[in-house]
């Protein structure tokens, strides 16, 4: 099955995906979203997960919202308004000094949310 959906011989029906990914050791989770949403800093607080005591941050999603804030610089306040979800993680310290970083160089304040962040060496 596997060789006929890279050979494009086939499509993935959502059943078969989360059959692959089970016999991999993964789960499949569909999120959605309105279209035109504005990216928030606050949505990534999902992009960390502890595999086996060994943490993982998907920092492809970091560096999408880092690329896109760079293209929207006028969306960039309200995109880093809104305080991620806590996630116990070194991503909390991350995150806050992400968008700390983002303000910085768009020179606007700082949001109020990243003072109750510890940094990185307090995690």
């Amino acid at each position: 099955m596997v060789s006929r959906i890279e050979n494009g011989d086939t499509d993935v029906t959502l059943s078969m995906l989360r059959r692959l990914l089970a016999a991999a050791g993964r789960e499949l989770v569909i999120d959605s979203r309105q279209s035109g949403d504005r990216p928030a800093i606050a949505a990534l607080a999902t992009a960390v997960e502890v595999d086996r005591g060994r943490l993982k941050i998907d920092w492809t999603r970091l560096r999408g919202f880092a690329d896109w804030a760079q293209q929207h610089v006028d969306d960039v306040a309200a995109a880093i308004a809104d305080p991620p979800a806590r996630t116990g993680t070194p991503l909390d310290a991350i995150l806050a000094a992400f968008a700390e970083q983002l303000a910085d160089e768009h020179g606007m304040a700082r949001p109020r949310w990243t003072r109750a962040v510890g940094s990185l060496a307090e995690v």
